[in-house]
């Protein structure tokens, strides 16, 4: 896509190295901290996504961000990725359904993504693959009651969300 940035550094091949690791069942919960601006975002919930749908169409993946704005972006820019010409040569198997909502897309195979914020309402559904990304805006991180907030929505809804516990992923 134009206008994204291009620059590889060895923190991306360790990223996917452990997304790697993800997708192979060896690691069923991972926690990336990394500087603002070093591609997190863009590499797991936009790119990743696309890129185990494709494989996959199949899979469901919940992404939660701290602001529905934030969530929507990231879910624009995969479903943009999906409907390039070239994404649907390398993965001639996987295509959007009907149902192409920015936040709630599927796939024809029944997989897709559901895009919500940290206070949107989950009720119902579920994922096989949750990612959670960037829950608090930068300048909550240091509130007490925000913070304490995040967690316990992540401890009462978010980890109960996962369409199987045994094999179900949360980044």
């Amino acid at each position: 896509l134009t206008g994204w940035p291009v620059v590889w550094n060895w923190h991306l091949d360790a990223l996917v190295s452990v997304l790697e690791d993800v997708e192979a069942g060896r690691c069923k919960r991972l926690l990336v901290t990394m500087p603002p601006r070093h591609l997190k975002s863009l590499t797991i919930s936009v790119a990743w996504v696309a890129w185990r749908l494709g494989r996959d169409p199949r899979l469901r993946f919940m992404c939660v961000s701290y602001a529905g704005e934030l969530s929507d972006k990231s879910a624009r820019d995969c479903k943009k990725l999906m409907q390039c010409d070239w994404y649907k040569r390398v993965f001639p198997l996987t295509r959007l359904s009907a149902r192409t909502a920015t936040h709630d897309f599927e796939t024809t195979a029944g997989g897709g993504r559901f895009a919500t914020s940290i206070t949107g309402t989950v009720t119902g559904r579920g994922g096989g693959i949750i990612i959670i990304d960037d829950p608090i805006k930068p300048e909550d991180a240091f509130s007490d009651v925000v913070r304490n907030n995040v967690n316990d929505a992540y401890r009462s809804t978010l980890s109960t969300r996962l369409d199987d516990r045994l094999t179900g992923a949360m980044i």
